[in-house]
């Protein structure tokens, strides 16, 4: 149940508490012309119909199976002689392990040599404005040769 949904059913339940309070406490109103009084007779409640239950159910007893006789046992048979066990051939001994090679050292580390600062570069010289160029006057286009005037190649 969310906060709010506890809240709400808190007002609620109080405002219906509040309202019963009220109304035991304050002196009936007075008749409204036109509505009759009805008397306020108190309701006798209704005596519930419980339904008896008998105190001991009656429940029926089953009699017992006699006891059969039991089955006798059976003989044991005899059990067998064991055959002698072969000798077991004794166990081949275990190799030796190699030894292990020794590690080879390895040569140390050379250090490394600090790397030199950089050296400052010169500042840019400021370059001077460029000059603007003329412009250039469209050349004409060549006329087309005459036909029969041109060479066959």
């Amino acid at each position: 149940m969310t906060s709010r949904t506890s809240l709400t059913l808190f007002l609620a339940l109080n405002l219906l508490f509040f309202t019963y309070i009220s109304a035991a406490l304050l002196p009936p109103i007075p008749a409204i012309p036109g509505i009759p009084a009805t008397p306020n007779t108190p309701t006798i409640p209704a005596t519930p119909n419980i339904p008896t239950i008998p105190a001991t159910p009656n429940i029926p007893t089953i009699p017992a199976t006699p006891n059969t006789p039991a089955t006798p046992a059976t003989p044991n048979t005899p059990a067998t002689p064991n055959n002698p066990t072969t000798p077991t051939t004794p166990a081949t001994p275990a190799t030796p392990a190699t030894p292990n090679t020794p590690l080879t050292p390895t040569t140390p580390l050379t250090p490394t040599t600090p790397t030199t600062p950089l050296t400052p570069t010169t500042p840019l010289t400021p370059t001077t404005p460029l000059t603007p160029t003329t412009p250039t006057t469209p050349t004409s286009p060549t006329p087309p040769t005459p036909p029969g005037t041109g060479s066959l190649s």
